[in-house]
């Protein structure tokens, strides 16, 4: 099957913040992504824009597309989540670039209360939200200095500037680490800002697969960003402690009726 477009992006103005949605065979998920986006764009108008990246899923997405016609929606096979990332981004004409994939829940209604906290080249770090079940447990973002050890916040809730370098290397789990590095390392500025805007729920990649996680922050704690071992072997060791926290969380909730 060849790709197939349900939104095109002609004749639009040039918007300030491009919103990047990746999905695969996950409709709920999807429908649920641009439902909560739903206040976000009537407000924003033409100033935002939203793409949608499937990596060609079987279910109707003309349906999607004509319940929500302000999505740009393409269906293509890719690589995986992270080189779906990057096809989206290439398709993206905002200034910033919000990554919201499918089954994430965007919290911001009002886009002038979110313009106000971005700056030209910087990254914005945000609070975000997890849920374990029916709890919402929320999470304020740390300083751009934390990334040694870890992501300042959630990858939902970083909004990037819309760079030459903005690329997802071929790193399985941790792409999205690297990138943040990279782009602090590189001079990229980051504002932090104490407003949640993304939610997400727990039991995902990052819950399920968390020893290639740590695998693959190692080497970007040794590659990018120079930290030391002794600092690593802290790190890991921090690591898997959070991430135990998270999976007993995750496993109680489950039990909760």
């Amino acid at each position: 099957m060849g790709d197939r477009d349900f939104g095109s992006s002609r004749h639009r103005p040039a918007p300030c913040l491009s919103v990047v949605t990746v999905t695969y065979q996950d409709e709920e998920g999807l429908r649920r992504t641009l439902h909560s986006l739903d206040s976000l764009m009537r407000s924003a108008r033409s100033r935002v824009e939203c793409i949608v990246q499937d990596g060609g899923s079987s279910f109707d997405l003309g349906r999607i597309a004509e319940a929500y016609p302000w999505s740009q929606i393409e269906s293509a096979p890719d690589d995986g989540i992270y080189n779906a990332m990057n096809s989206a981004t290439l398709r993206a004409q905002g200034n910033h670039i919000w990554y919201l994939n499918g089954g994430d829940e965007c919290l911001v209604d009002d886009y002038d209360e979110l313009a106000a906290c971005l700056v030209e080249g910087q990254m914005a770090l945000f609070d975000f939200e997890r849920v374990y079940q029916s709890r919402v447990e929320r999470r304020l973002s740390r300083e751009p200095s934390y990334i040694w050890h870890g992501l300042p916040t959630s990858h939902q809730s970083i909004v990037y500037p819309r760079l030459p370098d903005l690329r997802y290397r071929d790193i399985p789990i941790a792409a999205d680490y690297d990138l943040t590095a990279r782009l602090l390392t590189s001079g990229v500025g980051a504002t932090v800002h104490h407003v949640p805007i993304a939610r997400f729920h727990v039991g995902g990649l990052s819950t399920a697969r968390s020893r290639e996680i740590a695998h693959d922050a190692w080497r970007v704690q040794r590659d990018v960003l120079g930290v030391p071992f002794a600092l690593r072997l802290v790190s890991r060791v921090r690591h898997f402690a959070a991430r135990s926290v998270t999976s007993v969380k995750y496993s109680m909730s489950r039990r909760t009726p």
